[in-house]
């Protein structure tokens, strides 16, 4: 099945894993710590979700919903946050939680991610989306050229970007 995420960027999914459900933003909410584990008490299983996943939740109970089934989830681990609360850390905090991310093409988590996702993850996390590929994200923002970069500037160079973690130092996949 065909599908297009906020961004506007599509992809193929398995019809198995989507289930077109209706959240209002201020029921959704963002997984901000490396990954957050999920039980569902129906069938017992654990759900391991990545950093910048989003995941609905019960208006009336409070409680987590499964993103495909619905039904209701009990957090084990790891921090969600309102979508509508921006996480509190700065852009290079943030970038620092993806050490050790192995490198996957069209990745946006934890999990794995490319240079694009990881500066797109990160901004999100701010409550600031960016488009999917660099040669996109270069056209937002302001132009700092010939200055000295600030920790969360982006750095762009063909194909690739990066987030600026101070002085000479950089955060990239």
């Amino acid at each position: 099945m065909l599908v297009e995420g906020e961004d506007k960027y599509q992809g193929w999914i398995a019809e198995t894993h989507c289930e077109e459900r209706s959240v209002s933003s201020s029921d959704r909410l963002l997984v901000i710590s490396d990954f957050a584990i999920l039980h569902d008490k129906v069938t017992g299983l654990q759900m391991r979700l990545p950093f910048g996943a989003y995941v609905g939740r019960d208006p009336e109970s409070g409680m987590i919903l499964h993103p495909v089934s619905g039904a209701l989830l009990d957090p084990i681990s790891g921090e969600l946050v309102a979508v509508s609360q921006p996480v509190a850390l700065s852009l290079v905090d943030v970038a620092r939680r993806f050490r050790g991310a192995p490198y996957l093409w069209g990745g946006i988590s934890t999990f794995g991610c490319d240079c694009s996702g990881l500066t797109q993850a990160i901004f999100r996390s701010k409550g600031v989306l960016l488009q999917r590929d660099s040669k996109d994200q270069a056209l937002t923002g302001v132009d700092v050229t010939g200055q000295e970069p600030q920790p969360g500037d982006l750095l762009f160079w063909p194909d690739h970007v990066a987030i600026s973690a101070g002085g000479r130092q950089i955060i990239h996949a």
